[in-house]
C-alpha cells in the first residue's frame, strides 16, 4: 500500500486533476478576476497546510534537517539572547555555532518564539511560508509578464506546494526560498519615486528578517544576475544598488554570526565533511546532482516535476514562438539547477577563501524560484493575450501541484506514525515536571527517535548531544572515538546518536550500549538518557516512564518518555587523578585507546607538555570542588587550595581565558579529546573560566 501511495498513486491524481481541470475549463467559464484568485489562494493554502491549521499542536514536526535541527531549541535561544557561549547545548557551544539562528541582531522567529509557544510559531511559519511563495511567483508573473491570472496561479501554486522549502521545512528556511521573486520584483520596480522605494525597503526588511541568515545570500544574487540577463528591470542601476543595499543591511544584521561561522570553521568538524566527499568525486556528485534535479519520481527535496516540468514548458514554448528571450531564461534556470558541483569543486582554499570550502552553495533551490518566473514569461507567448487566459500552462501547473500535495500529505502520515508531532518538542509532561531530576548537574543524552535531542533544554535540562550548524571538532571527535560503538556516517559532522532503524520498533527493549559507551557518557558529566524506545537496563536503572513502550501515536499529546538514570557520573569539574602528557605527533588511535581506558579512572590526557610548575594532579578532593554556572563561563571553588589539576566538561576552544580569584591567569590544555584540564597552582582557591571569542559588538 505505501509502495503505491509513493509510487503510482501521485501520476493518477496528476492524470486525474489534468483531466478534471480540463473538462471544467471548456464546459464552463472561469471568472478572470482578482476576487477569484484570492478565494482560490486562501483554499489553496488550505489545501496544502490545513492539517497543520487544524491539528495546531498535534501537527507533524518538520521533515528532514528541520526536525533535528534548530527547531527545538528556539525557545531556549529566545530566553538566552545575551549569552555568547551555551551551557546547556551539547555540552556547550558558542551562540554563533549555531549559524542559521544564533547570531541574527534581529530575527522574526526569535520574536515570535518570545511571545508564542513554539508549535503555534512553526504552523504560523507554514501558512506564512507557503502563502509568500504563491504570491511571490503570482505576482511577478503578474506585474512584470502580464501573465494570464489563471496561469500565473498555477505557476505559484506549484511553487508553493512542490518543495520542501515551501512546504516541509518552512520553519528552518523560512522565507529564503518563497520570497525571491518577491525580492526581486520590488527591486525590479525600483524607480526614482517614493512608493517603489518605501515598497523595496518593506520587501527587504521582510525577507532579512524572516530568511534564513547563512546560505541565501550569494543565491539572491545569482538569482537577481541570472533575471537581469534575460529581462530589463524598471532600472538597472538602481536593480543593482538596491541588491548592494540589501545586501549591507543583510551583513549587519547576520555579521556576528558570519564573524563567527568564519572563526568557528577551523576548529569545527565541518571541513572533514565537503560536500564532494558524499559522492566520491565530481563526476558522482554532478551526477547525484542531475539525478536530484531531473527525478522522474515525484518526490520532495528534490527538483523532479516542480522543477522539470515549467522548464520543459519554457523550452517548447521558446521553441515554438522562436524567442530568444525566453530560451535565454530557461536556459539560466538550468544553469542554476545544476552548477552547484562546480561551484565546491573550486579550490577556494588555495585563493584564500576557506570558508567557502564548506559553504553550502544552494544555488539549485534559487532555480526553483527562477524556473517559474521563465515559465510564466513563457506563458505570454501567444497570438493575444488579451483572448487567452492561460488555461493550458494554469492545468498543468495545478495538475502537478496537485500530485505533489498527495506526495507531501503521504509522508506526513508517514512521518507522524514514526516521528510523532510537535507535542514532542515542549509537552512532554514527565519532562516538564521532572520529579525524577535529583542531579541537577548532570547532563541529558536522547535517543533520536520521537524525541528531538535540541529539545532537552527547552524543558531546561542540559544537553550532551543535538545538532548545530559548527559543531566544536573536539565535541564531535569526542562522541566518534569515544561515546559510539558504532560507526558515524561519512559525511556526519554533529554528535549525538545515528538514526537506527530499531529506534522506531515496538515494542521489545533495546540495548543502547551497542551503541553507546556507557562509561564514557558518565565521564561526560552524563546522568539521564531519554527514550521513546525501551531500553535494556545493563548499567542503566529506569526512574520514570511508562510501564512498556507504546506505539508511537500520530495525533494526541506526547506520553511520557522513558527515562534511564547512569549511576554516579562525573561532575561538570572535577579534579583530575593524573595528568598523561603525549607528543604533539603521537599516534592518534594509541591516545584515542588511552583516553578510552584511563578517563574514566579519572586521568587528563594532552597533547602537549604539562606546565613546568604544575602541582601533582592528585592532591584536589573531589568532594572539594563546587562548580557554578555563570554567564559565558565557569566559576570553580576549591575550599582546600593545595593545587593541582582540575577537568572541566567543556570543549576545548582557543577563547578560554582562566583567571584565579588573586587575578593571574592559569594555563589550561585541552584534554581527553573534548574537555579542559587546568593546572591550578597552589593557594588558589577559586578561579573563573570564561568564554572571550572576540566579537564585533
Amino acid at each position: 500500500m505505501i509502495a503505491f501511495a509513493l509510487g503510482w498513486a501521485p501520476y493518477i491524481v496528476l492524470v486525474a486533476a489534468y483531466l478534471s481541470l480540463s473538462i471544467v475549463s471548456r464546459s464552463m467559464s472561469i471568472p478572470d478576476s482578482k476576487n477569484f484568485i484570492t478565494i482560490l489562494s486562501i483554499l489553496w493554502i488550505f489545501v496544502v497546510q490545513g492539517d497543520s491549521i487544524l491539528l495546531g499542536p498535534f501537527s507533524r514536526l518538520e521533515w528532514g534537517d528541520g526536525e533535528f535541527m534548530f527547531l527545538g531549541y528556539f525557545p531556549y535561544l529566545a530566553d538566552n539572547r545575551d549569552a555568547l557561549f551555551l551551557h546547556e547545548l551539547m555540552g556547550g557551544v558558542d551562540r554563533y555555532s549555531l549559524g542559521r539562528i544564533g547570531g541574527a541582531i534581529y530575527s522574526g522567529r526569535l520574536w515570535m518564539s518570545e511571545v508564542m509557544p513554539l508549535w503555534l510559531v512553526v504552523v504560523l511559519m507554514r501558512i506564512l511560508v507557503t502563502s509568500v511563495a504563491l504570491w511571490s511567483v503570482y505576482l511577478f508573473a503578474r506585474k512584470r509578464f502580464h501573465t494570464p491570472r489563471l496561469a500565473a496561479f498555477g505557476f505559484g501554486a506549484l511553487f508553493s506546494a512542490g518543495f520542501d522549502v515551501t512546504t516541509s521545512l518552512t520553519f528552518l528556511y523560512g522565507v529564503s526560498i518563497a520570497a525571491i521573486p518577491l525580492v526581486l520584483l520590488a527591486l525590479c520596480r525600483l524607480e526614482f519615486k517614493a512608493r517603489p522605494i518605501i515598497i523595496f525597503f518593506l520587501v527587504a526588511l521582510f525577507y532579512i528578517l524572516f530568511a534564513d541568515p547563512f546560505f541565501w545570500l550569494i543565491g539572491l544574487w545569482i538569482s537577481a544576475i541570472s533575471l537581469a540577463v534575460w529581462h530589463r528591470p524598471n532600472n538597472v542601476v538602481l536593480y543593482f544598488l538596491g541588491l548592494v543595499l540589501m545586501s549591507i543591511l543583510w551583513v549587519a544584521n547576520f555579521a556576528e554570526a558570519i564573524v563567527g561561522m568564519v572563526q568557528m570553521v577551523p576548529q569545527s568538524s565541518r571541513p572533514d565533511a565537503p560536500s564532494v566527499a558524499m559522492f566520491g568525486d565530481f563526476a558522482g556528485y554532478l551526477k547525484f546532482q542531475l539525478q536530484w534535479m531531473f527525478n522522474f519520481r515525484m518526490t520532495y527535496n528534490a527538483g523532479s516535476w516542480p522543477y522539470f516540468v515549467p522548464l520543459i514548458y519554457t523550452f517548447v514554448q521558446a521553441t515554438r514562438f522562436k524567442n530568444r528571450q525566453i530560451f535565454i531564461a530557461g536556459s539560466m534556470s538550468l544553469i542554476m539547477g545544476i552548477i552547484t558541483p562546480f561551484l565546491v569543486a573550486v579550490p577556494w582554499g588555495e585563493i584564500g577563501l576557506d570558508f567557502l570550502t564548506s559553504y553550502r552553495w544552494y544555488v539549485e533551490y534559487c532555480a526553483f524560484a527562477m524556473v517559474m518566473l521563465s515559465a510564466a514569461a513563457a506563458a505570454c507567448l501567444r497570438m493575444d493575450v488579451r483572448t487567452d487566459n492561460g488555461h493550458l500552462p494554469a492545468a498543468i501547473c495545478i495538475s502537478v501541484a496537485l500530485a505533489m500535495v498527495f506526495v507531501f500529505k503521504v509522508n506526513t502520515v508517514l512521518h507522524m506514525k514514526t516521528r510523532g508531532n510537535l507535542s514532542r518538542l515542549e509537552q512532554i509532561s514527565n519532562l516538564q515536571n521532572p520529579d525524577w531530576f535529583e542531579n541537577r548537574n548532570a547532563r541529558v543524552v536522547g535517543i533520536p527517535t520521537g524525541y528531538d535531542p535540541n529539545s532537552s533544554v527547552s524543558y531546561g535540562l542540559s544537553s550532551f548531544d543535538g545538532i548545530s550548524t559548527i559543531v566544536p571538532k573536539s565535541t564531535y571527535e569526542f562522541w566518534r572515538e569515544l561515546i559510539l560503538e558504532t560507526d558515524m556516517p561519512a559525511h556526519a559532522y554533529n554528535p549525538g546518536l545515528p538514526f537506527r532503524a530499531e529506534f522506531n520498533t515496538c515494542c521489545e527493549a533495546y540495548d543502547i550500549s551497542r551503541d553507546l559507551n556507557l562509561d564514557m557518557l558518565r565521564v561526560a558529566n552524563v546522568g539521564y538518557i531519554l527514550s521513546f524506545k525501551q531500553l535494556e537496563t545493563n548499567g542503566l536503572a529506569k526512574i520514570s516512564g511508562p510501564q512498556v513502550q507504546q506505539p508511537i501515536s500520530a495525533i494526541g499529546k506526547a506520553p511520557d518518555i522513558f527515562v534511564y538514570e547512569l549511576p554516579n557520573p562525573f561532575p561538570r569539574a572535577y579534579p583530575a587523578t593524573s595528568v598523561t602528557s603525549f607528543a604533539a605527533d603521537s599516534n592518534f588511535d594509541e591516545f584515542v585507546d588511552h583516553i578510552r581506558e584511563n578517563a574514566p579512572l579519572g586521568d587528563a590526557a594532552i597533547r602537549t607538555t604539562m606546565p613546568d610548575d604544575a602541582i601533582a594532579p592528585n592532591s584536589i578532593d573531589a568532594g572539594s570542588l563546587a562548580t557554578a554556572l555563570i554567564p559565558d563561563g565557569f566559576q570553580i571553588d576549591i575550599p582546600v587550595a593545595t593545587g593541582g589539576a582540575i577537568i572541566v566538561n567543556a570543549p576545548p576552544l582557543p577563547w578560554w581565558s582562566v583567571t584565579a580569584s588573586g587575578g593571574q591567569s592559569l594555563e589550561w590544555a585541552a584534554a581527553n579529546l573534548g574537555q579542559v584540564v587546568v593546572f591550578v597552582p597552589k593557594g588558589v582557591e577559586s578561579f573563573e573560566m570564561l568564554y572571550q571569542r572576540p566579537t564585533l559588538y
